[in-house]
């Protein structure tokens, strides 16, 4: 009788290490994965940023060669240029509106952004208008780069947050992945094998 008393505690004993194990293992794996795709978002949150700037770049610099050259096949650049801003401005926020600080300096990008359009728009429009001069003192007055700047600047403080972001991310996931090595390594060949 006394026999089946300590089979029983030992398979209830291992029943209930096995039971925390499982636990263990899965609290590890999902956090794991949590790491890992939030290191993913912070890398898609820099790619965002700098796809934005660049189709931002895109159409300043289409719009400036219409306006001064008066090629229309500027404005084909120019249009694509702002649809993708456009997708790009809401995906951006989007993606940082669990993070008041990021989102915060995303509607301020956003907000010069408009402005800067606004304007390309207005010189866009003197120039259409048969006033190509006055559209290209639109574009090449002090406020005019002062704009662009702002949004440089902009997106230049996304991208350094985010990848403060990132490098402290990529740890926690390296640091959960050292772990499972250390469990996979125990699993297989126990310390006290």
């Amino acid at each position: 009788m006394a026999f089946k008393r300590i089979v029983f505690a030992a398979v209830a004993l291992a029943l209930l290490l096995a039971g925390l194990t499982g636990a263990f293992l899965y609290t590890h794996l999902t956090s794991e994965t949590s790491a890992r795709s939030w290191v993913s978002h912070t890398q898609r949150v820099i790619e965002t940023n700098q796809a934005l700037f660049a189709s931002m770049r895109d159409a300043d610099a289409a719009e400036r060669g219409f306006v001064i050259d008066g090629d229309a096949r500027f404005l084909d650049t120019y249009d694509k240029a702002r649809r993708r801003i456009e997708g790009a401005q809401t995906l951006l926020a989007t993606l940082v509106a669990d993070n008041p600080g990021e989102a915060a300096r995303v509607r301020d990008l956003n907000l010069a952004i408009s402005g800067r359009l606004g304007e390309l728009h207005g010189a866009l429009v003197q120039a259409e208008a048969g006033d190509p001069s006055r559209g290209r003192a639109l574009l090449h007055g002090g406020a005019s780069q002062r704009t662009f700047n702002a949004i440089r600047d902009q997106s230049d403080a996304i991208s350094s947050t985010e990848r403060q972001l990132l490098k402290v991310r990529v740890a926690t996931a390296n640091r959960t992945s050292r772990i499972e090595l250390f469990i996979g390594r125990w699993r297989v060949s126990p310390c006290w094998a």
